[in-house]
């Protein structure tokens, strides 16, 4: 019987003529066109000879608990540090068998494109909301400049089928003031990135834009045009200070800053590898040597007011913390990253 003959059957029977496994079956390939329930207390017996696949291809792809299918994740390495990334590709939140290990403590924001309510694709969107346990919306445009763009989770931008909000030049989004109260004051940062970008040196790349008076400034493809590099800036005594800490590299990564005011120490990794180091213009002007939130100023994210040195590319996650996140913290934290968007 095929799905066509099943379900003419099925809709000549009441509910309780159908007792025997034999009153509904299928030879043959059968195709659903519509969701399928299955009632309570009701299991699916499967076979104890050959057995059953679930999935026949490695691009086919499967979900649990609501989460976006994705396809067969990609396992590579045999280093403790891959191994402990593969069991999250295997089990994390792309399939939804886990919850990712994001901590939330001194967490100041955390923007994932794919909690935004489901939109048509290139829809122009006025907020990204925030999953922090203390939300602060990033509104688009902030001061000046134009609105990002959602990209669903099936469209060509999107990364490992997650939905991403999109930048070209021109485009700029804030988190207004007041924002953070009580204010945060000279406190270490830790900064997760995930996304594509495609500056390529043409133009400067910002990712977060502080105006605090010991405010970080974050850059993923130079603070001066063309000099394509990754780095920061904050005002120190007379002016800004400019760190160019390691060579930007296109395409789709994962980029942790971790600042650490009481080792005086500034890193950077790429998809969990560091990248570059500094001990010298790693914090503000103030007493303790770090970065201020909420005091006087809003937080510009992908370009300053006007779309000026705009981020151009994808972004699926922006996750800031107040602290400075160990090796170990920091670790779990990008396995589970580069597990749920299949980032070797």
């Amino acid at each position: 019987m095929n799905a066509s003959d099943l379900l003419s059957r099925v809709a000549s029977l009441a509910p309780s003529a159908i007792t025997k496994p034999e009153d509904v079956l299928l030879t043959g390939s059968s195709r659903f066109l519509q969701d399928t329930n299955i009632a309570d207390n009701v299991n699916v017996v499967l076979g104890t000879g050959v057995g059953t696949k679930w999935g026949t291809g490695a691009t086919q792809k499967m979900a649990w608990w609501g989460n976006t299918a994705v396809a067969r994740q990609t396992l590579t390495g045999n280093t403790i540090a891959e191994r402990l990334t593969n069991l999250e590709k295997i089990l994390d939140v792309s399939y939804g068998l886990i919850n990712p290990v994001i901590p939330t403590t001194s967490m100041l924001w955390d923007f994932d494109a794919s909690a935004i309510t489901p939109q048509t694709d290139n829809t122009t969107l006025a907020t990204w909301p925030d999953s922090a346990p203390t939300p602060h919306a990033m509104n688009s445009p902030g001061a000046a400049g134009n609105a990002f763009k959602y990209r669903t989770a099936v469209s060509a931008a999107a990364i490992n089928g997650q939905a991403v909000v999109q930048t070209v030049a021109g485009d700029q989004a804030e988190i207004g003031f007041p924002n953070f109260s009580p204010t945060i004051n000279d406190a270490s940062f830790t900064h997760y990135y995930v996304g594509r970008y495609s500056n390529g040196g043409s133009t400067t790349g910002i990712l977060v834009y502080g105006f605090e008076a010991d405010a970080i400034r974050l850059y993923l493809d130079g603070d001066v045009v063309g000099t394509n590099q990754v780095g920061w800036e904050f005002d120190v005594g007379a002016g800004p200070v400019d760190v160019d800490i390691a060579v930007s590299v296109t395409g789709v990564q994962i980029i942790t800053f971790v600042f650490d005011k009481s080792a005086g120490t500034g890193k950077v990794y790429r998809n969990g590898t560091q990248i570059g180091t500094t001990s010298t213009n790693v914090g503000g002007s103030g007493a303790g040597n770090g970065f201020d939130w909420g005091a006087t100023a809003r937080i510009e994210f992908f370009a300053t007011a006007g779309g000026v040195a705009t981020l151009v590319g994808e972004h699926a996650r922006l996750i800031g913390y107040s602290v400075a996140h160990d090796d170990t913290t920091r670790g779990a934290v990008e396995a589970a990253l580069r597990a749920r968007y299949n980032i070797a």
